[in-house]
């Protein structure tokens, strides 16, 4: 079976292919719909300063919502993907977040996508799902890069049509043809090889920046060497075989630009056979070569994260087994030798944690707390262990913007990327220098962001590092100094909260990255400090793990407490028990063998509303929200302490 990246390629050369605008959009509700086997697709096509939409195609609607959709005004989630430049997904966002009618069946999820090109948004590309699970991060990044690709074909297909209605209300005039070619970017070239004499369209001279009919020669000038001699040997090879070249090849205009051009040629003979004339074609393929390389590197970047986040997971589990042992032995050390050593095991382990951090981070899997946070608060939190961290030879100097805005996201991720690009700093200053930490409210057209701005002294980089930093395992430190996932994971990071960051450095004179946080109108989370007592209880709980080193140690975590513990190793054997066994509350796995822990919460809430339920996991599903989790079900992130897990759930089976 084709992987989604190969069957996404060849979809996308599809869209490319289309040339009716109304038969791309149709196209792409159906294919989006098929490859995330969303139960409906949209396709609106708006701007704006319209109240509705302009155009309406959908895959799997009934008649009334899709005449609904057409009459209704834009919904706002809509208008949100288009400011946002970014795809919305939300576990249950319910019939007016898309402009369904309230008759229809309940929806369970939607993703919504920028239907963009480079230089205009045209409107959205939109799925739901209804009674179906909600949509993975492969859905989210199959739905990206098709709006990507339609969006392109799109405007080229609109562009397409306008100027070939043009063309032929006013008889093909010649002035039509040639702004079909230069907006399509297609220049024409022919060579009268009985007359040596040449000519070209007007648009070849415009895509490449040459003067009134140039000759073959000064085309080739434009080339490098190699491509020089690529074409100069096609042609030769054409001549002679009388056969079509093409090859593509790379083009200096005198701007200094470079643009990649695919050159197709052909000669052709007269009735006797011999060579008449020689025509080329030269087309503007830069975009296209963007896309494709885009598409390589979200390959890469989805084989590098699922390796990331697997190992991550495993090693979460080990972590906890570890710590919670060590843990164990801590009272019943006297020697303090022995102390000592149980201490650095016990750092050591920190450290560990804060690497599988990172890699979950930079795998997008790790599992989020979403809250509204002043980002003044949290650097001037942050501030004396990032003092620490820089030591006595970096100065630190915050400079907080009282009227920066809050955001909604992950604080802990947020405090991650700034301590990571403190840690850069430090050590592009060996010896010493100034770090800055500056806050401040910015608006622009795609709406309202607090800004954190880094900046160091340091030693500074060069485009050619600049244009790697963030590549996950790339870094300029020694062999043993860095793993290079400290700026991809900032990128995660700054990805994962709908934001943006840039970079400005030069050699010798500093870097400064900036980041720029999507703000919210919604009120300042406070932050409830942990007074709770670390206390059992003689509940009844099932242990739902499928790794056997865990399970034993949470096992005896809670038997510790005085709960009375019962296992299960798998989805079958978690429902067995609640089937025979008067469970209080259950302690799972998210993964687990036979499917999830939410399955079995799921099934079991039918029969057991008053069950509790606590979720444990080294990473997160998409569905698991801290915020929707509800009154009887939380969530524990791996690797966790002993006093963790024991407070987590007593407040939970507390809960009135």
């Amino acid at each position: 079976m084709a992987s989604p990246l190969a069957v996404l390629a060849e979809r996308g050369q599809r869209f490319i292919a289309e040339s009716d605008p109304v038969a791309l959009l149709d196209m792409a509700c159906r294919t989006i719909r098929e490859e995330t086997g969303a139960a409906l697709a949209i396709a609106a096509i708006f701007d704006e300063s319209s109240a509705r939409p302009a155009s309406i195609l959908t895959s799997g609607c009934d008649p009334e919502s899709t005449e609904h959709l057409r009459t209704a005004e834009v919904p706002d989630a809509f208008r949100e993907a288009v400011r946002g430049g970014r795809v919305i997904r939300e576990a249950a966002g319910g019939h007016a977040r898309i402009g369904l009618p309230a008759s229809h069946p309940p929806v369970t999820g939607i993703m919504i996508a920028p239907l963009a090109s480079s230089s205009h948004v045209h409107g959205v590309l939109a799925v739901a799902s209804v009674g179906a699970a909600p949509f993975s991060d492969g859905d989210e990044q199959l739905v990206r890069m098709l709006a990507g690709f339609a969006g392109v074909a799109y405007q080229n297909a609109v562009l397409i049509n306008r100027l070939a209605a043009q063309a032929a209300a006013l008889e093909a005039n010649q002035t039509i043809k040639e702004f079909v070619l230069e907006a399509t970017g297609v220049g024409l070239y022919q060579r009268d090889l009985t007359t040596n004499r040449s000519t070209s369209s007007r648009s070849l001279t415009t895509l490449l920046e040459l003067g009134d009919d140039p000759t073959l020669e000064e085309l080739r000038q434009r080339l490098p060497p190699d491509d020089r001699e690529a074409l100069l040997a096609a042609t030769n090879r054409a001549l002679a075989d009388r056969a079509d070249y093409h090859l593509d090849v790379k083009v200096t205009l005198s701007s200094g630009a470079v643009r990649d051009i695919y050159a197709r040629g052909r000669v052709t003979s007269d009735a006797q056979g011999k060579p008449e004339r020689l025509m080329g074609a030269f087309i503007d393929v830069t975009e296209r070569r963007l896309l494709e390389a885009q598409l390589r590197q979200a390959q890469k970047m989805e084989i590098i994260g699922r390796m990331s986040s697997g190992v991550a997971h495993d090693f979460n589990n080990l972590l906890t087994v570890i710590a919670g042992y060590a843990r164990f032995l801590e009272p019943e050390l006297t020697n303090e030798v022995m102390q000592k050593d149980l201490e650095e095991i016990l750092k050591a382990v920190d450290r560990a944690t804060s690497l599988t951090r990172q890699l979950l981070a930079f795998s997008r899997k790790r599992a989020r707390e979403l809250t509204v946070f002043d980002v003044n608060a949290l650097i001037t939190d942050l501030s004396s262990m990032t003092r620490r961290l820089l030591g006595e030879h970096v100065t630190l100097i915050t400079t907080l913007d009282p009227t920066a805005p809050p955001i909604h996201g992950d604080r802990g991720q947020v405090e991650q990327a700034l301590l990571n690009l403190a840690i850069n700093a430090r050590d592009a200053m060996p010896r010493g220098g100034e770090l800055r930490i500056s806050t401040s409210a910015i608006a622009d057209a795609a709406g309202a962001w607090s800004s954190i701005a880094v900046a160091d002294t340091g030693t500074g980089m060069s485009p050619d590092v600049q244009a790697q930093i963030f590549e996950p395992f790339f870094t300029t430190k020694p062999e043993g100094k860095g793993t290079g996932l400290g700026l991809a994971t900032v990128l995660a990071i700054v990805n994962e909260c709908g934001g943006r960051i840039s970079v400005d450095s030069v050699p010798g004179q500093g870097a400064t990255f900036t980041i720029a946080l999507p703000a919210t109108s919604a009120h300042v989370t406070e932050r409830a400090i942990d007074r709770t007592i670390t206390v059992g209880g003689t509940e009844r709980v099932l242990l739902v793990e499928d790794d056997e080193a865990v399970r034993e140690l949470s096992q005896s975590i809670l038997e510790r407490a005085g709960y009375v513990v019962s296992t299960a190793a798998s989805v079958a054997e978690a429902i067995a028990v609640l089937d025979h066994e008067p469970i209080d509350a259950m302690v799972s796995d998210v993964v687990i063998v036979g499917g999830t822990g939410w399955d079995i919460y799921h099934q079991a809430a039918r029969t057991r509303p008053e069950l509790r339920v606590l979720f444990v996991s080294g990473y997160a599903l998409d569905a698991l929200d801290t915020q929707s989790l509800g009154t009887h079900a939380a969530f524990l992130p791996k690797p966790f302490t002993a006093a963790s897990l024991l407070q987590r759930l007593r407040s939970l089976l507390d809960r009135s």
